[in-house]
């Protein structure tokens, strides 16, 4: 017989006697667990190890009451593995000294479950048990073979534990009369298990039988404590909790999202959950804690998931220094955090060729080893809740922190520079990225496309989103969509858009990567599409992927960008006949999935892109300038219109007898306080046939024409460019007498050619 005392444990050593024809499984279990554990993973012993010994731990617990000594059964159960039903058991018996240690118990209330047993004898016991009182109630469903009349009696025993020992004292007795029974029991709190371990002894004096057996009464762990739930990444949920009062040897968790259940155990006291979409409108968990005994009482608790992502955050404020080389961006939380709280803060800053990215959980950032010179910042920065990355914001600086007057960053486009084929929302076409310079360029690396590319943008993982028009006999007048590698230029993907109804480059070519680095273009056929791409840097491989689709019924789109509030607004091209049906501008609502539009003047043309800013959207026609907004009701207003100067013809380098400019939007303070297109004048008295255009800056307040200036020279005063503008400055480059395909073109031009 093993003996071990309270607290402590003994190792037993475990062998097979000869070797065996199949693996051979040995398990132990306390018959009194209260008392004594055992090594819960079975021994396994083969034809190579069967003569190695293995250990099993047989410990004493600690229960803080004087209770004397027990000898406790431990069942050794040997089965061929794989077939538990061929088994041999045996018991074998460890002696538990008592420590003579005392201890308080925890206050409790405990619901108690166990077992009778031994000597043939068998029972349930069910029970309670208020240790703030010392009193309690048990129940026996007691089988008796060798006392008559004992099978299946039910007896009731109400007693009370005496605070210093732990020993119960039964105070009265229902079901059986107190003089024939017999309860000698103590009261542990041992570990994670609490209950009442002893024995029950029936009499039958006039017959001269009697039968006694083992019983344990183990509690029923409470609910666990402090259940709570949180998000600790995008789609992440920690869920944890404190153990119950009296503790527990495990814990069942479950997760329902509303449609499916998934349970799963544990021994710690917390839990992680990942990969939970948001579109799941709540999850809710439910935590069960266990132990010898049985189970406890369920404890739920729920998260609901937030509406939406964060919005930017604000007040980005960035100080050079006090060290050389380095630069703190500081910032203020979103005003909207979306309904959940934020976890984290990804900020990017681009100088030069160079860009570093820093996460945190606080409001600011620290960036070291940048370039020295006269090489500008852009900080870029978003917040990142439960629902995902937040809307970005971004903010310019010089290499000293001053502040650049670019145009505010649209949440919903993209990095400025590279998202778009003007730039930005407001079309400015100026950014921090530095283009080839003047020196001597080496072409090292070329790929034929077969296609005119227009729009050659670049997403955040970096790979070339390009679209283009294809030149070969089969693609020719064809939108492309291509992903091309920025390491080989080799093309990874393409998907081939649909022709336009009319011969002109209208279908996908104005297009632009939302925040969420998603082209965004409008197909031939009037659908409004939405592909991502899964480019890989590390293995220089990716693919495009068409993820949404909206029809909004407008196949001739030439012009798309979003507002700042995250409408797709969209301009149709139309005729310049009046009897044809007109140009549209409108927008596309991705919150209410509603598509608003106004008609245009008829026999008025729209030839270029439009443009954003947070006063509106800008809409340049052959005949005039106009800027638009969303009402409070959704309907499209025209906030102004301005005409311009028009000769009514097309020169040789554009595409339309109007401007040929994209709106733009610039200003040295706001970054968009004016407007400026080139006009379509020519010089008195020639007939239409010298040009003299002018460059016209509108206020964007109430489209006031505040200054205007003739273009360049009367020999190549002509422009299909938008002007480049950043602060109080305009750059405007000619196009005169530039080659386009003809089915681009509107109409004949006037001179029919001239000098590019």
């Amino acid at each position: 017989m093993a003996e071990v005392t309270e607290g402590q444990e003994v190792i037993a050593r475990v062998r097979l006697t000869r070797r065996p024809q199949t693996a051979i499984d040995v398990s132990f279990e306390s018959a009194v667990p209260l008392e004594l554990a055992a090594t819960s993973v079975p021994l396994r012993f083969t034809a190579a190890n069967w003569n190695q010994p293995q250990s099993v731990s047989l410990r004493s617990l600690q229960d803080n009451v004087r209770d004397g000594d027990s000898i406790v059964p431990v069942r050794m159960t040997t089965a061929v593995a794989g077939k538990p039903k061929v088994q041999a058991v045996r018991n074998i018996w460890v002696e538990s000294d008592d420590s003579a240690v005392t201890g308080p118990a925890t206050p409790v209330t405990a619901t108690l479950r166990g077992s009778v047993f031994g000597g043939g004898n068998r029972g349930t016991v069910a029970g309670v048990f208020d240790n703030a009182t010392n009193q309690g109630t048990l129940t026996l469903t007691l089988t008796m073979p060798k006392v008559r009349n004992i099978r299946a009696r039910i007896i009731t025993a109400h007693y009370t534990v005496d605070a210093l020992s732990g020993r119960v004292v039964v105070d009265r007795v229902e079901g059986i009369r107190a003089s024939t029974f017999r309860l000698d029991a103590t009261y542990r709190e041992v570990e994670n298990n609490r209950g009442l371990f002893g024995t029950v002894t029936v009499l039958e004096p006039q017959l001269g039988q009697s039968a006694i057996a083992t019983m344990t009464a183990a509690a029923l762990p409470e609910a666990v404590q402090n259940l709570a739930v949180a998000p600790t990444d995008v789609g992440s949920l920690l869920l944890s909790w404190n153990p119950p009062v009296g503790g527990a040897t495990g814990y069942t968790v479950t997760i329902n999202n509303g449609t499916t259940t998934t349970t799963s155990t544990t021994t710690s006291t917390s839990m992680s959950f990942t990969g939970l979409p948001a579109t799941v409108p709540s999850y809710s968990f439910t935590v069960t804690a266990s132990n010898a005994a049985g189970s406890g009482p369920v404890a739920t608790v729920s998260f609901a998931t937030p509406e939406d992502v964060a919005s930017q955050p604000l007040a980005l404020s960035v100080t050079v220094g006090p060290a050389s080389g380095e630069a703190v961006l500081t910032w203020q939380p979103p005003a909207d955090d979306g309904g959940s709280d934020v976890l984290s803060y990804t900020v990017t800053l681009y100088q030069g060729k160079r860009q570093q990215t820093v996460t945190t959980a606080a409001t600011s950032a620290t960036f070291s080893g940048l370039v020295s010179g006269d090489v500008p910042l852009l900080f870029r920065m978003r917040a990142t809740t439960f629902a995902g990355n937040g809307l970005p914001v971004s903010l310019a600086a010089a290499n000293d922190g001053t502040p650049l007057p670019l145009p505010p960053n649209n949440p919903f486009m993209g990095l400025d520079g590279t998202s778009t084929m003007h730039a930005n929302a407001s079309s400015s076409d100026a950014t921090i990225f530095s283009g080839p310079g003047t020196t001597d360029l080496q072409v090292k690396k070329n790929l034929l496309l077969n296609a005119t590319v227009p729009s050659v943008l670049m997403s955040e993982n970096g790979a070339l989103v390009c679209v283009g028009v294809g030149t070969t006999i089969s693609t020719a007048q064809t939108p492309i969509v291509m992903l091309i590698s920025p390491k080989t230029l080799r093309r990874l993907d393409y998907v081939t858009l649909i022709r336009p109804q009319t011969g002109n480059l209208a279908g996908g070519l104005y297009n632009y990567l939302d925040h969420e680095n998603r082209l965004v273009l409008v197909n031939g056929d009037g659908i409004l599409q939405w592909y991502s791409n899964t480019y890989d840097p590390v293995s220089d491989t990716g693919s495009l992927t068409l993820v949404k689709s909206v029809n909004i019924g407008q196949p001739m789109v030439v012009g798309l960008v979003p507002d700042y509030e995250g409408r797709i607004w969209f301009a149709t091209q139309g005729s310049l006949s009046t009897t044809d049906a007109p140009a549209v501008v409108g927008y596309y609502d991705p919150q209410t999935q509603a598509t608003q539009t106004y008609n245009l003047p008829a026999g008025e043309m729209v030839a270029n892109s439009i443009s954003s800013s947070p006063a509106g959207v800008a809409v340049a026609t052959t005949k005039g300038l106009a800027l638009f907004a969303a009402g409070e009701n959704g309907a499209i207003a025209r906030l102004w219109y301005q005409e311009y100067q028009n000769s009514g013809v097309r020169k040789p380098g554009q595409l339309s007898p109007g401007t040929g400019s994209t709106p733009v939007f610039f200003g040295p303070t706001t970054g968009y306080e004016y407007l400026v297109i080139t006009d379509n004048a020519t010089a008195p008295d020639t007939n239409n046939v010298t040009p003299a255009e002018n460059v016209n800056v509108y206020s964007v307040a109430d489209g006031t024409l505040v200054a205007q200036t003739p273009f360049l020279t009367q020999s190549n005063a002509g422009t299909e460019n938008a002007p480049i503008a950043v602060g109080n400055r305009i750059f405007v480059p000619s196009s005169f007498g530039y080659w386009y395909p003809p089915p681009s073109e509107t109409g004949p031009a006037t001179p029919s050619s001239a000098p590019f």
